[in-house]
């Protein structure tokens, strides 16, 4: 239930994995709702899932007004000086060998060596994304660089869609008015608009906050992150491209940090996006607004304005329901990381299940409790989808 990047992506690997056998995928998608349609960047684990697909590169970029993403530069969260400015890299088989050397030198530096111990120095990415150059070597270079993308999130989900449906799956543009459970407690089928009842056998929850199937009609508990993560709320407001600035065609996205939170700019082909993602309680969103159009010199147009339910479902997988996309969870967009859990939670819960026995995906997939309170975004990566517990 539901579409924008979540449903289609997790649409399309279900398909890959179970249509050849015989399984059905269906995807239900209100044309009167709307996507956040803000989170325009990704991992590396976006590409793996495309090259998994089989989806040519520079068919889907060109379709989606999408660029290369190296990693992201984060600018002002340090007053260290020659600190002020560090490039987090997508990692590259080539930064094996400099890592240790890397490593050894912060230890040094930390005993008071005079050791270059600035990360910058020492990664392939940062290299390449300070130079704008896109990530793909010649042929005669031994290694492959790691990288994500820079996408139109309306776009990708449109793109997804249409791909989805000339591979079979069934495209149900219509919205659902209740949930049906059956005598057991679990779900029965989705009841729509003029009587329509589509049934079904496990049932995905890409409904969004709402999260209509798994919080609404099964009542999975909300677990929020506010307590560990201020940052509640984003304004929203793409520019065009100035040409002006050397960083609006880096193949990098950047976070500056800012009064009570910080900024994004993401550069599409077509424009830039950007963002402030702060904290309410230290920040009206009048004042949040004037600093991001003041950071960005005062541009015209519209903003967006985002409120975010930060925390995740206790229960990814509850019954016969799994939760993706904002339905399972939204931690702030740092890293941009949701599609990454999209897809691992997709793939997380399709592999035990590859002999259709509900009682081992259970015993695989119930996990330890994801701990907020030592919560860093790259161990959600990992952790995020190894905390789905049965119904």
């Amino acid at each position: 239930m539901g579409g924008g990047s979540a449903g289609w992506i997790t649409a399309c690997l279900l398909h890959q994995r179970w249509g050849p056998r015989g399984g059905r995928v269906t995807v239900v998608e209100s044309p009167a709702i709307g996507i956040i349609g803000v989170g325009e960047g990704s991992t590396p684990q976006l590409k793996a899932m495309f090259d998994q697909l089989g989806i040519d590169e520079a068919e889907w970029m060109r379709a989606c007004d999408a660029t290369y993403k190296l990693g992201i530069r984060f600018s002002g969260w340090s007053e260290r000086p020659g600190f002020e400015s560090y490039f987090h890299p997508f990692p590259s088989p080539l930064d094996l060998h400099t890592e240790p050397h890397f490593i050894r030198n912060c230890l040094l530096a930390r005993k008071g060596l005079d050791k270059s111990a600035h990360p910058d120095r020492w990664f392939l990415a940062t290299r390449l994304a300070e130079e704008g150059r896109a990530p793909h070597p010649a042929d005669n270079f031994p290694f492959e660089p790691s990288y994500g993308y820079h996408f139109d999130a309306h776009k990708l989900g449109g793109f997804l869609r249409d791909w989805a449906v000339r591979q079979g799956v069934d495209h149900r543009p219509i919205k659902v008015e209740r949930v049906e459970l059956d005598g057991e407690g679990d779900v029965a089928a989705l009841l729509c608009e003029g009587g329509e009842r589509i049934a079904g056998d496990l049932f995905v929850d890409c409904s969004g906050f709402r999260a209509l199937i798994a919080q609404q009609a099964l009542a999975v508990p909300f677990q929020s992150f506010t307590d560990n993560l201020f940052n509640d709320r984003a304004v929203v407001l793409p520019t065009a491209h100035s040409h002006e600035r050397e960083t609006e065609l880096l193949p990098q996205t950047d976070a500056v940090a800012m009064e009570a939170g910080w900024r994004w700019a993401i550069p599409l082909t077509t424009r830039i996006g950007n963002g402030y993602v702060y904290s309410s309680r230290y920040v009206s969103d009048e004042a949040a607004e004037e600093e991001l159009r003041a950071a960005l010199g005062h541009p015209e147009g519209e903003v967006r304005r985002l409120e975010m339910k930060v925390g995740r479902v206790a229960e990814t997988w509850h019954r016969n329901c799994l939760s993706a996309g904002l339905a399972q969870g939204f931690l702030e967009p740092l890293e941009a990381t949701a599609l990454h859990i999209v897809i691992a939670t997709a793939l997380g819960y399709m592999h035990p299940l590859r002999d259709r026995s509900r009682i081992q995906a259970a015993s695989i997939l119930t996990g330890t409790d994801f701990d907020a309170g030592v919560f860093e975004i790259s161990s959600w990566c990992v952790i995020g989808t190894s905390t789905l517990h049965s119904g």
